[in-house]
């Protein structure tokens, strides 16, 4: 696996400070997906880290489907990681990894729906550890 950093909302904040434009540089990536349940979590995921980067650093970060061509994204999910040359395969059941790779950081974890048609409202019969990686960043 790639080198594995923790970013904090306070080192965006730092350099935020110093200069660069954060919040026209970044992007949250909620990818799209298959599953209503996972796709569901990846919004509500993604949202959180929009919420929680605003208030608690005063970063507007918008929320795309798909990872930018330039600038930087915080990327969520294990296919978006795979796709960007991550592996993937070693993550036991509930493990979540964040990891940067190519100025873009990506939390991911091995999430499954227990069947392609679980619907979205059943999210808490689901393993979702990318879910995890989100709040392990913030926190």
């Amino acid at each position: 696996m790639s080198r594995a950093i923790l970013i904090s909302a306070v080192g965006l904040t730092a350099w935020a400070a110093a200069g660069a434009e954060v919040s026209k540089d970044w992007k949250i990536v909620a990818p799209p997906q298959a599953t209503p349940v996972v796709k569901y979590a990846y919004d509500r995921a993604a949202e959180l880290l929009k919420k929680d980067l605003a208030e608690g650093a005063g970063l507007d970060l918008e929320i795309v489907r798909e990872v930018p061509a330039s600038g930087h994204a915080i990327v969520l999910g294990a296919d978006a990681a795979r796709a960007a040359g991550l592996e993937t395969e070693d993550l036991a059941w509930y493990d979540n990894a964040i990891v940067e790779k190519d100025g873009n950081l990506y939390l991911f974890g091995n999430d499954r729906a227990r069947s392609k048609d679980q619907p979205r409202w059943e999210w808490s019969k689901a393993a979702l550890p990318t879910v995890g990686a989100a709040t392990r960043f913030l926190h």
